[in-house]
């Protein structure tokens, strides 16, 4: 594992780690432990997979309105309006989406977290949440891990309760993808046909509709999403996948499911259409209020979910 610096006015350091075959990954430990550049290889030919800004100041700029690879916990995704009720508790989170007054993405994503270990191809990174924010009072140790095999990185997250009282909890991350070629000419494969039906403002109600575009490939061209799917919460490993054609190449962003697993998964196209996030999540958005996937950890408990991705 290698350090540099990536801001020096700020004195941001990266992390790189690398394989047998020089795939490499950065990430920046003082933004949520968010990896800010992956370079994977196949057949002699050199892939840009994660979308980020190269200039650290546009690069910071870029996370604080996008949330480019952010970390996200607590919460995935929304809260409406910062407001949900838990064991008779009524809760207020400030909320930090302007146009809709939700609460978005929890509060790690721009934290500082530590070492845990490394070597040169894994890191450990943990951060551990105080309860101090105001409508969260619930204090618990993150620990991400990040490991580069010859197969592609895996991303490994663990949490446990640190208080005397059970906790809600929902868990994600929220990379953006690019792969060699603006995404309006990448085809699709989604492993689900379940999309939540929503509002305007992206909060669903209880109503699962049928989604049958893009179950086999499909061209993005000018489709739009910033919606939620549902894959079924059995153990298993599931797959979305991004096609270049053009270079025949896949890259396969797959994901953990079943108890405690990332059950659902969001898809947001950017104004620019240079990128798509795809997020794994362990809930729906809101899920605070409507439930649906929310895990609750009692003291001391702990969780383990991974995702990853990998090109073929």
């Amino acid at each position: 594992m290698q350090k540099t610096k990536f801001n020096e006015k700020k004195n941001l350091k990266t992390l790189k780690i690398i394989n047998s075959r020089k795939d490499f990954v950065k990430i920046a430990p003082d933004f949520g432990a968010s990896i800010i550049s992956c370079v994977m290889h196949k057949d002699n030919f050199e892939f840009e997979i994660i979308k980020t800004e190269k200039i650290p100041e546009k690069f910071i700029e870029q996370y604080n309105k996008f949330y480019n690879q952010a970390k996200l916990s607590p919460f995935a995704n929304r809260i409406a309006y910062g407001e949900f009720e838990f064991r008779g508790e009524k809760h207020k989170i400030l909320a930090n989406e302007i146009d809709t007054g939700h609460a978005l993405h929890g509060f790690l994503h721009n934290k500082k977290f530590s070492i845990a270990s490394k070597q040169n191809n894994s890191v450990s990174l943990f951060y551990e949440y105080a309860g101090d924010v105001e409508g969260y009072k619930y204090p618990y140790i993150i620990i991400i891990t990040y490991t580069l095999t010859k197969y592609g990185l895996e991303c490994k997250t663990e949490i446990e309760n640190l208080g005397k009282k059970p906790m809600p909890l929902s868990d994600g991350w929220h990379p953006y993808f690019s792969f060699d070629c603006p995404v309006d000419e990448l085809f699709l494969k989604i492993p689900s046909q379940n999309i939540l039906d929503r509002n305007q403002t992206f909060i669903p109600n209880s109503k699962i509709l049928t989604n049958s575009k893009f179950t086999d490939f499909e061209k993005i061209g000018e489709s739009m999403f910033n919606d939620c799917f549902v894959l079924e919460d059995i153990t298993a490993i599931k797959n979305t996948i991004l096609w270049n054609k053009q270079k025949n190449v896949k890259l396969v962003i797959w994901q953990e499911t079943g108890f405690r697993k990332y059950n659902y998964i969001q898809f947001f196209i950017p104004p620019d259409r240079n990128s798509i996030a795809i997020e794994p999540m362990t809930s729906a958005p809101d899920a605070f209020n409507n439930k649906m996937g929310l895990i609750v950890l009692e003291p001391n408990e702990k969780m383990s979910v991974k995702y990853g991705f990998y090109i073929e």
